[in-house]
């Protein structure tokens, strides 16, 4: 091994050892929220369970849920345990991002890739939770990496990387399609320009879909009917254009004018990668080998393609199910910073990016981020009676949220509606024989303006009941700026989804 090897190794070290650190600090300190108490009640039933309740409620494939089904049943199913997983995944994907970095451009782009992972607030973020996307973006990078190396070299063991990669990548997350997709769309449009992609034959890329394909087939009529499902009718709202910057926004670390300013020098950095300027033209970096290309794909067909499916069909764009094209960005970026004139705008761009990441670093961990059941769950054990009723409006909320951290076995507990999820004129009169014998009703508000806009069954039960205590549990998100910031957020945030309300109500004498 040479000397520049074994900088080389020791550096990648630091950066894994800080992405580890960054990513076990704190990390049972704060409720499990609404989506990671879901997680938790699927890993408890059973793998048959799993898969069968997964198919008809959920939207996603059941890998992840599987995964933590045995983990919970070895580790246990504590706030640091669940998102532990997690951890790994987001730590091994650091490793990933240098080794693909390196295939794609040499191991100085490697490098600076995982440094920018390993300190960015967006996958430090789902590094710590205990949801699919730290997975997603493991598996996304392995399928790559595997990609490449065939390019390069087809032997079986590649073969068998790739195809191990992306089967599992599929049964991930749905998202997963977008990275298979950006895979074909490059070997079809270089085909096209009768340039082969050194290794991949026509021939062998098919006979690699063919055997993904096969590979998919037991959860393609699934994957059908939960398509026909989101046609009916999904919970999420159509995204405004502002969601696309807001996508960088959140890959460069999260909404604040310091990240703000930070986004802008990020994308002209990957920017940099793509275009060159010479003898006063723009113009792009055309060498194949650069990758450039491929990177593009795999940036805005991950974002571009569900965020146009949402504006004419039912909405399926979330910032956080792309998380794994911020891969391609930091690529593009890493290759920008290498492009610099001299070492010394080298190490002042470096500085910028570490400097900068630290300051969102230190407003993530300063920040409240997550639902706050373990605090409200505390709050109504500590005041109710027994016998009290607890009605949840959006039910999953008791499920996932409530009973995660509940304790007293002399509550009782309902959803309302039972059947359908969303509270009308109509089956709100569903309420009154649940309240006819109650002398105190608890209603405990979370994500209730999906289900529940008009506050009707608050409404209802002031109707014959005084209410005698209230207690409302907020997130608390720090800025730097934060009376500038109050005007930004709101554009890319537009419902307070992590809001809980408790409020007790006692029968009018």
């Amino acid at each position: 091994m040479n000397i520049d090897q074994k900088r080389i190794n020791i550096l990648l070290l630091i950066i894994l050892w800080a992405g580890l650190f960054l990513r076990m600090y704190r990390l049972g300190a704060e409720s499990l929220w609404l989506d990671e108490g879901v997680t938790v009640y699927y890993a408890r039933l059973s793998l048959a369970e799993i898969f069968s309740r997964i198919a008809s409620e959920e939207f996603n494939p059941p890998l992840y849920y599987s995964l933590i089904h045995f983990w919970i049943q070895i580790f246990g199913d504590s706030e640091f345990s669940v998102r532990m997983p997690s951890v790994i995944f987001g730590v091994l994907s650091i490793l990933l991002i240098y080794k693909t970095g390196r295939l794609m451009a040499g191991p100085e782009v490697g490098l600076l890739s995982a440094l920018i992972v390993a300190l960015n607030r967006f996958h430090i973020h789902f590094s710590q939770e205990a949801r699919v996307y730290a997975l997603l973006v493991f598996a996304s990078t392995l399928s790559f990496y595997f990609w490449l190396r065939l390019a390069n070299d087809f032997d079986r063991r590649n073969v068998l990387g790739y195809l191990t990669a992306s089967f599992f990548l599929m049964h991930t997350h749905v998202y997963a399609l977008f990275i298979i997709l950006t895979q074909n769309l490059y070997c079809i449009l270089r085909y096209f320009q009768s340039a082969e992609i050194h290794k991949l034959t026509l021939k062998r890329w098919i006979l690699l879909q063919v055997s993904l394909l096969i590979l998919f087939v037991p959860w393609l009529t699934v994957l059908a009917k939960q398509f026909l499902r989101v046609q009916e009718g999904f919970w999420m709202d159509k995204p405004p254009f502002c969601w696309i910057p807001g996508t960088f926004l959140r890959y460069a670390g999260g909404y604040n004018v310091l990240t703000g300013m930070f986004a802008v020098l990020l994308f002209l950095l990957a920017a940099k990668a793509i275009l060159k300027f010479e003898n006063g033209k723009l113009g792009w970096r055309r060498n194949h080998a650069n990758w450039n290309g491929l990177l593009l794909l795999w940036l805005f067909v991950t974002i571009l393609i569900p965020f146009v499916v949402s504006q004419f069909s039912s909405p399926i764009f979330q910032i956080k199910y792309t998380i794994a094209a911020s891969i391609a960005y930091y690529i593009l970026i890493a290759k920008g910073i290498t492009l610099g004139p001299s070492k010394y705008l080298k190490s002042f761009l470096m500085g910028i990016v570490i400097l900068v990441s630290l300051a969102n670093m230190y407003l993530y961990y300063a920040s409240v981020k997550k639902e706050r059941w373990r605090e409200t769950v505390e709050y109504v054990e500590s005041v109710a009676r027994k016998n009290d009723l607890l009605v949840f409006v959006a039910g999953y909320c008791l499920e996932g949220g409530y009973e995660y951290y509940a304790k007293r076995k002399d509550l009782q507990k309902r959803a309302f509606p039972s059947n359908v999820r969303n509270v009308d004129e109509v089956n709100i009169a569903e309420l009154e024989p649940l309240l006819q014998t109650q002398e105190r009703v608890w209603l405990i508000l979370s994500h209730h303006n999906l289900h529940d806009p008009k506050n009707l069954t608050l409404q209802k039960l002031q109707e014959t009941y005084d209410l005698v205590k209230q207690k409302i549990f907020r997130r608390n998100q720090k800025y730097l700026f934060p009376k500038l910031n109050a005007k930004i957020t709101p554009y890319f945030d537009t419902k307070n989804y992590f809001t809980i309300e408790a409020y007790l109500f006692e029968k009018r004498q």
